[in-house]
């Protein structure tokens, strides 16, 4: 069983941890924390960031930034992150980043369509 976190100021070795574990697909998520830290104002590099978390460990995160791009790092319970992150953040998507797979099904989640011309 997992519980859902929005993550605050004093969790980013939470983070970090996680992020580790998936390094070469959690760039943006790593630096933007690193740069504007996990509370959400708004500003460049700021976003939402929902965990979900088993054991007291971080399996999964998605993070609605100010620019609007959803980045995902969620083997596990990605429905559950990306809908939770959404809904929090309140803003519109403008984009969807991380592993391709995961990018794939949070458009499927969401039920975003490619635009074609």
């Amino acid at each position: 069983m997992y519980t859902l976190k929005t993550l605050q100021t004093g969790d980013e070795v939470l983070l970090e941890n996680f992020l580790l574990q998936h390094i070469d697909t959690s760039m943006f998520l790593r630096s933007n924390c690193h740069n504007a830290g996990l509370v959400n104002q708004g500003r460049r590099f700021q976003g939402t960031y929902v965990a979900a978390i088993v054991d007291h460990q971080i399996v999964a995160i998605a993070a609605h930034y100010w620019n609007g791009m959803l980045v995902v790092q969620a083997p596990v319970y990605l429905e559950a992150v990306v809908q939770a992150t959404v809904t929090q953040s309140g803003q519109a998507i403008s984009g969807i980043a991380g592993p391709a797979s995961q990018v794939t099904a949070t458009k499927q989640i969401l039920r975003i369509t490619p635009n074609v011309n």
